[in-house]
């Protein structure tokens, strides 16, 4: 087949030259370049064109794999077996109550202290309908973070027709286990050093009603008109200082399992499309960051540096009722797609 996606591979400089680390190139002939490393399923770079051809690295990242370690703002990584907050790190699950490790205060926040983030993950080239794509695969073993089952999943990296970058979960496990992931890249599309003079839509008006903590009270709640409404592109500059401690929420996305098309956001003279099946997309503003040291742009990363569009389930569904469940079942096949789409303004 001759694929319109060409992939190169290098390996990881010391200290982690003599590990299974390695570092994958995506390239597709429209242009969209796509960098990622096999240790946590990480998107280190994606450069994408503006009407010019001019191409900009839009993911933010750091130049060494030690910095993604110290700093550990999972930067572009696959988050899980649960992206978010679970309250106490408990829930209950047939009748039993199990324990997930506490690592942020008294919760459990993006699947603990050894998550899919800082696992080194199996690789394969394959070739799909749209060329050549990179295949990433993790076993995490029951009792992993406290979490019952072992778990298999298997993440695709596709370059699409239309200029896209898709990525494609599939999980399978032995026992009924909890199972929202994400990918956590945070995009800058301009040359600012914040996301302020970005304009966002987002097709959902209902979002989850958090408390202080930023852990759901079980309530679904309308958007508000000028904080939270994104049903029209809107500054985000304006906004930012009006949201739920100026971090984002988390919309309903409706897909019901469907591809659709849920935000869009611009900057300067490019704009992004996210595309998922996933029933919740969590508007992260960056508002927590805070590194020091720099990132690819040579700088520290700042408050607001960049946002995350997460495509995911609801991390503290299983222990509220009302919420759609979370829970993968050894008769069941997990397949979430996530698309991020470019073109130019």
């Amino acid at each position: 087949m001759n694929s319109k996606t060409t992939i190169s591979i290098s390996n990881a400089e010391a200290p982690f030259g003599n590990t299974a680390i390695h570092f994958f190139t995506l390239t597709r002939k429209n242009g969209i370049t796509a960098k990622i490393s096999n240790f946590g399923s990480t998107l280190m770079e994606l450069h994408v064109p503006d009407s010019d051809g001019k191409m900009r690295d839009v993911v933010l990242g750091f130049k060494d794999l030690e910095t993604y370690l110290k700093e550990n703002i999972y930067a572009g990584a696959i988050v899980g077996r649960i992206a978010g907050r679970l309250n106490q790190g408990r829930f209950f699950l047939d009748g039993k109550v199990y324990q997930l490790t506490q690592n942020e205060g008294s919760n459990h926040l993006h699947g603990g202290h050894t998550g899919f983030d800082k696992q080194i993950w199996d690789y394969k080239i394959i070739e799909t309908a749209s060329g050549k794509a990179l295949e990433l695969r993790h076993k995490s073993p029951h009792g992993s973070e406290g979490y019952p089952g072992n778990l298999k999943v298997t993440v695709r990296y596709i370059l699409t027709d239309e200029n896209g970058l898709q990525i494609k979960i599939n999980a399978t496990t032995d026992r009924p286990t909890p199972f929202c992931p994400t990918e956590h890249s945070y995009f800058n599309l301009s040359a600012e050093a914040d996301i302020k003079k970005h304009r966002l839509k987002i097709e959902s008006d209902e979002v989850v009603e958090v408390n202080t903590l930023m852990l759901p009270t079980g309530k679904i709640n309308k958007v508000s008109k000028g904080i939270n409404n994104f049903g029209q592109a809107a500054l985000l500059g304006v906004r930012l200082p009006l949201l739920h401690r100026n971090h984002g929420d988390n919309y309903l996305t409706h897909t019901s399992g469907a591809f659709k098309k849920v935000a869009q956001v611009s900057a300067e003279n490019r704009s992004m499309e996210v595309w998922t099946t996933a029933p919740h997309l969590q508007l992260y503003t960056g508002s927590g960051l805070h590194t020091t040291a720099s990132g690819k742009s040579g700088s520290p990363y700042r408050a607001h540096a960049g946002l995350c569009l997460e495509c995911q389930g609801l991390a503290d569904a299983p222990n509220h009722n009302a919420f759609a469940s979370i829970i993968l079942r050894p008769d069941e096949n997990f397949e979430q797609v996530t698309e991020y789409r470019f073109g130019v303004v």
